[in-house]
This record gives structure tokens, sequence and C-alpha cells, in this order.
């Protein structure tokens, strides 16, 4: 599902701003966003790198949380069982290996 706009993972997940490790995400078992999460294949999260380890932990509680109701043993999986693409463009944080990675791929065979 591409979000028009895009979301922050903030934002989508209700991450909270202040979190430890303890800390679950503002999401209602019962709310439209924990049906989207139950109904959705796979979830992309840009810029992954960038979140604290508490920030995925609480997403993955929440997660397990959110879709027990759906998915018999989903509390015991990670994420709840839901396929995750953790993303980062790498060219933002280092431009010289984004311009050796593009020049590498230019030159593979198609």
């Amino acid at each position: 599902m591409l979000l028009p706009g895009g979301r922050t993972a903030h934002s989508r997940f209700r991450i909270p701003l202040e979190i430890d490790k303890d800390s679950y995400c503002a999401i209602d078992v019962g709310s439209d966003l924990a049906e989207l999460i139950n109904i959705a294949e796979l979830i992309i999260w840009d810029e992954a790198p960038l979140q604290h380890h508490h920030g995925f932990e609480a997403v993955d509680r929440t997660f397990r949380d959110v879709c027990r109701y759906h998915l018999p043993d989903a509390e015991n999986k990670i994420f709840g069982e839901k396929l995750l693409c953790l993303e980062v463009t790498f060219a933002k944080f280092c431009p010289s290996l984004h311009m050796d990675l593009v020049g590498t791929l230019s030159m593979l065979p198609s």
C-alpha cells in the first residue's frame, strides 16, 4: 500500500515520542489502524536505521497484540508475523558510496 503524501513511522504506528524499553504504540486493538495492520501483507519502513531500537520494540509488541485476534500464536511471532521491509537510502548518508554503487550497478549486464 502506498500512502498518499507519505507518513513517518512515528505518525503511522503512533510510536511515542518519549520512548523506553517497555513502550507500546498508541494503537487500539479494535481501531481502523489495527485492521489496516492486520490486512497488510507487506510493510515498508523507510529510513529504518534512524529509528531507536526501543521504537522497533514498541512496534513489535504492538503488532503482536494487534495481530493475535486474527492470527493464532501471533503474540509469539516477531512483529505479529508481519513482513517488514526495512529500507534506507544510503545516498543521503554517504554520497560517495552511492556514486560507487551507481557506477557498479551500471556496469552489470542487463
